[in-house]
């Protein structure tokens, strides 16, 4: 959406997109200090499905940012993204993977 609007609005796009993935950041951090101290079982095919699910989300975004002929900072950032998200998706799915192995 920030593609085609002013440098003003792309800032303020990529601030919000900042700010969002702290507030992620900390409520995964909250939820690993809560599973800490409360305990929890992996549960490997739940993490083999999302994870699967959002591997092929991020391929697809990948492969549409790598389409682009002359991509900006944001996008040649969203592409280094997606490419990093795409390969800790494939460690999750191993992770789930070695979860349903051992039990």
């Amino acid at each position: 959406m920030a593609l085609t609007r002013a440098p003003s609005w792309k800032s303020g796009a990529a601030r919000l997109s900042g700010v969002l993935l702290l507030l992620f950041a900390g409520g995964v951090l909250f939820d690993v200090v809560r599973r800490h101290l409360v305990g929890s079982e992996p549960i490997g095919p739940t993490m083999m499905v999302m994870a699967l699910l959002a591997t092929v989300v991020n391929a697809i975004c990948f492969w549409l940012l790598k389409r682009l002929r002359h991509p900006d900072v944001n996008m040649r950032a969203a592409t280094t993204f997606s490419a990093n998200d795409f390969i800790a998706n494939v460690g999750i799915l191993l992770a789930g993977g070695i979860v349903l192995w051992t039990g």
